[in-house]
């Protein structure tokens, strides 16, 4: 949304929309820190008071116990990577109608959608027919 509001150079809007993802994401994350409370209860509590709830402490940082994994990451976020890809795609092509007043999709966000949806479907391909992304490295 701020992207769309920015092309157009609509301060006003793009200020509004920053505001509104802000409240939203404190209710957001206010309604999961309730429910993880419940669910955990001191150990959560703990770890909260370590962690902040939104920008992430640099110098707080610990090594994790396992290594990366392109397997695991391609496995679990393969629908988040397309969907992310959507996304821009049709955020694209709105700036687009509202600049121009025109559907338009620029060739080379036509490559990346198309490069998208085509490792989109071989990583599903992979996760259903064959057990590659399931084995360990």
């Amino acid at each position: 949304m701020n992207s769309v509001c920015s092309v157009v150079n609509i301060w006003w809007l793009t200020l509004i929309s920053i505001v509104f993802f802000i409240i939203y994401h404190k209710f957001i994350i206010k309604s999961e820190e309730i429910f993880l409370e419940e669910k955990f209860g001191y150990k959560y509590t703990a770890w909260k008071k370590n962690t902040p709830s939104f920008i992430p402490k640099i110098n707080g940082w610990i090594k994790p116990e396992l290594p990366f994994s392109l397997r695991n990451a391609l496995r679990k976020e393969f629908n988040g990577f397309f969907a992310i890809i959507i996304v821009f795609t049709l955020i694209e092509i709105i700036g687009d109608v509202i600049v121009k007043g025109k559907i338009e999709l620029d060739p080379v966000w036509g490559i990346i959608f198309g490069a998208g949806c085509l490792v989109f479907l071989k990583i599903l391909f992979l996760k259903k027919n064959t057990n590659i992304l399931s084995r360990m490295l």
